[in-house]
């Protein structure tokens, strides 16, 4: 896997500074890869300042959201990470419609839309995808949300003692809309789950993180404004490293505006989930 080596680096989120008006540095990855405008946030101080920025950003900008749970991760689909030796598109179509395939084979009788495993459709192969990625398969989906204390959610809820930071990508969606040749989001017609809406949920394709990177160029050729480009580059796309530490007041925090597992995942799972985690509270409060 793929490491940044430039964390410390980054400087912190300033108070009394808006988003604007603070100091990004560039992600560097060990493979040589660039990576993007980057801050740091290591207080909750810190983050409910930037909550409030993204506030006011969102009522002038249509925005998503991406949280994981390890920053050193790159813009990747599941699909994409377990076939990373494929080194071109046509390999890794390839594989993913005989993934496909296999997946309608097995899905016969086990999901309740039997008519989106007929033909080849692609409106339809979207749909199952989509199932797909809400139960677990791989596939060349990346999950995104309009919400991005949802996506704080996804970047903390799960243990993580490998990582000092965990992250939260923030993209402006007008950038994936700026090249009609190519597809870009994916917006599922269908709730089979009921997920997409409690997660304020939607996709991306795979090579997302490559795309993105070759838009910001696009952007950078076409623009007469006055802005330096990186300047252009981070109102596009930030990434905002949030420290390991603060994941139980955060999680508090999050629990406060009814974001928990069990509204986020609103089937049965959500409920065991939820369970899991308090399970470790019961058993920490009976030492």
């Amino acid at each position: 896997m793929s490491k940044v080596i430039n964390v410390e680096q980054m400087s912190s989120w300033v108070l009394n500074k808006k988003h604007s008006e603070q100091t990004y540095v560039i992600e560097e990855y060990d493979d040589g890869t660039p990576g993007f405008h980057a801050i740091k946030i290591n207080s909750m101080e810190h983050l409910t300042c930037l909550i409030e920025n993204l506030l006011q950003d969102g009522l002038h900008n249509k925005l998503i959201f991406r949280g994981q749970r390890n920053s050193d991760w790159k813009l990747q689909s599941s699909l994409e990470r377990e076939i990373k030796s494929v080194k071109t598109q046509e390999q890794y179509n390839e594989i993913a419609q005989k993934h496909l395939s296999n997946f309608k084979k097995l899905a016969r009788g086990k999901i309740r839309e039997q008519s989106l495993l007929l033909g080849n459709l692609e409106e339809n192969n979207e749909e199952l995808w989509a199932i797909g990625q809400h139960l677990g398969l791989k596939t060349p989906l990346v999950d995104w949300t309009r919400s991005f204390l949802i996506a704080l959610f996804f970047a903390f809820y799960k243990e993580e003692t490998e990582t000092t930071y965990r992250c939260v990508y923030r993209l402006l969606e007008e950038l994936l809309n700026i090249d009609e040749k190519h597809k870009y989001i994916v917006n599922p017609k269908m709730d089979h789950y009921g997920r997409l809406t409690s997660q304020k949920g939607l996709f991306t394709y795979w090579g997302i993180d490559f795309h993105i990177r070759s838009l910001l160029m696009v952007v950078n050729n076409k623009t007469s404004s006055s802005l330096p480009k990186d300047t252009i580059q981070r109102k596009l796309i930030t990434k905002y490293y949030i420290s390991n530490e603060l994941r139980k007041d955060i999680l508090n925090y999050l629990e406060k505006y009814g974001i928990t597992e069990d509204s986020i995942y609103p089937d049965l799972s959500g409920i065991i989930n939820k369970a899991n985690s308090d399970l470790k509270e019961i058993i920490y409060g009976s030492n």
